[in-house]
């Protein structure tokens, strides 16, 4: 008769601690204030999807075994540059996940942090790489000195170009006979010096460096 009067035998099923309650609850309470909510192993891990800034992301929720006892993980992906996000992805400045305790609310506090990725969307690091300024490679203005020679039989003198609006050395070559006034003096090889040639551009008053007839006479 135990049909008529009900089952007397126990339910198999056992009962839920408080803490799991508590679990339970803190789960609803995702689900009901936050959208897009997927249940990606139960009782431990959820994912909530939202766009910000043209861009989707995804909040992975990670409830560890004594939740809500201790605070959930937070994480964001793929991996954007927030104040609230460190380098691994982590939700780290959120005040919700900070101070939680086990009568926080867990819905409230996701849904906290999607507003704040909404109202300051965060920017991706390729993004980050993109606007860096790009730096110009450094060209020395250090001038070089490339004599030119002209053809044989003719001597040669190299003028110096250290105007400051030019990085390189301009040269110039000429005969004997087309060398500027004052500066007929060349070296032993038949080159105009260097302190010469600068002398002769600026058309300063030239001072010869070497005195060939004091040469001359020492033969006489």
């Amino acid at each position: 008769m135990d049909w008529f009067f009900g089952s007397s035998k126990p339910s198999m099923v056992p009962a839920l601690t408080p803490l799991q309650l508590q679990r339970s609850r803190q789960i609803e309470s995702l689900r009901i204030y936050n959208q897009n909510v997927t249940e990606i192993q139960r009782d431990v891990e959820y994912r909530v999807q939202f766009n910000t800034g043209g861009s989707a992301l995804t909040l992975i929720i990670t409830l560890p075994p004594q939740f809500p006892e201790d605070r959930p993980i937070v994480k964001v992906s793929p991996i954007v540059h927030h104040a609230w996000v460190n380098d691994t992805g982590a939700v780290i400045g959120s005040h919700g996940i900070n101070n939680f305790m086990l009568h926080s609310d867990l819905g409230k506090m996701i849904r906290g942090i999607v507003e704040e990725f909404q109202l300051h969307p965060p920017s991706s690091y390729s993004q980050q790489q993109h606007n860096l300024p790009h730096h110009n490679s450094v060209i020395s203005s250090k001038p070089t000195y490339t004599p030119h020679l002209s053809g044989t039989g003719s001597k040669q003198s190299t003028a110096i170009d250290y105007s400051p609006y030019h990085s390189t050395i301009t040269s110039h070559t000429y005969s004997t006979s087309q060398a500027p006034v004052g500066s007929s003096m060349y070296n032993n090889n038949g080159v105009q010096t260097l302190l010469e040639a600068e002398v002769s551009r600026n058309n300063s008053a030239y001072v010869p460096v070497t005195f060939p007839e004091l040469t001359e006479l020492r033969f006489l």
